[in-house]
């Protein structure tokens, strides 16, 4: 059912983010040994690149391999990633009695549905974050007016347009981001769903599902210093594996408080 009957109520931003902190502590063990298998290889595919950028100070030939296969690392990463993000949702949402001990390792439809959604939705965001510049560009050849308007602005408006234009597409893709616990709950869900469900709460999603996320970026970043060992730069990926269960955690929680607001 795509109707959700009552308004949602306010997300509590700050309440949802703390809680979802407070839930990784209190339950780190359980979760650390559901989601072992999962990020270990997340954890070894991260690794690879700043192993291989060790490795080329003494051979470039190598380095060269090891670019040449970023892709396919990625690509490799992203079922486990699927995994990984299925076993947080589902402790989050459901507890303990439905995750196995060591968290779900098999493939269903429910994570082929997952994958599906995890490329459809930021297919969208990069879609929505284009279409701007391209319409900006046919103007720019079209009409000389606004050739003429472009030329004599400075450059760094544009800069900040751009920057601001991810705004409102990480609103919409937030209010999209619903999907993913519902998935992995076995629901039959869509956008229509996910945006009726959000009503009244885009701009608080955004921030728990966009600028949360920005923010723990930024961390990881100020984590990682110019010249990090290798042992610093593995610290990194630990610290960011943390952070990502925090935020599926907080993507969780909006979502059961959310989702109240159905029949």
């Amino acid at each position: 059912m795509n109707r959700i009957l009552t308004i949602p109520a306010p997300l509590p931003v700050i309440e949802t983010v703390r809680d979802a902190f407070k839930f990784v502590w209190v339950n780190k063990f359980r979760m650390l040994r559901a989601l072992f298998i999962p990020a270990v290889i997340i954890f070894c595919l991260e690794a690879v690149p700043y192993i291989s950028s060790m490795i080329s100070e003494t051979s470039d030939n190598t380095q060269d391999v090891f670019n040449r296969y970023d892709f396919a690392l990625l690509l490799v990463s992203i079922p486990f990633y699927v995994l990984f993000a299925i076993t947080c949702h589902r402790i989050a949402l459901i507890g303990d009695d439905d995750v196995a001990a060591y968290g779900h390792l098999a493939w269903s439809p429910r994570e082929t549905r997952f994958l599906g959604w995890s490329v459809v939705i930021p297919m969208v965001y990069l879609l929505l974050i284009i279409i701007v510049p391209i319409t900006l560009g046919l103007l720019y050849m079209a009409i000389p007016d606004f050739k003429e308007f472009v030329s004599d602005v400075d450059e760094s408006f544009w800069q900040g347009f751009l920057y601001l234009l991810i705004l409102p597409c990480t609103y919409i893709v937030a209010r999209f981001s619903l999907i993913f616990p519902a998935i992995a709950l076995d629901r039959k869900v869509d956008t229509t769903w996910a945006w009726n469900l959000s009503h009244h709460n885009g701009w608080r999603l955004t921030v728990v599902v966009g600028i949360m996320p920005w923010v723990f970026a930024f961390i990881e970043e100020l984590l990682l210093r110019d010249g990090a060992t290798l042992a610093e730069e593995l610290f990194v990926i630990l610290i960011g594996l943390l952070l990502l269960t925090v935020e599926i955690v907080a993507l969780s929680f909006s979502y059961k408080h959310l989702a109240k607001a159905e029949p």
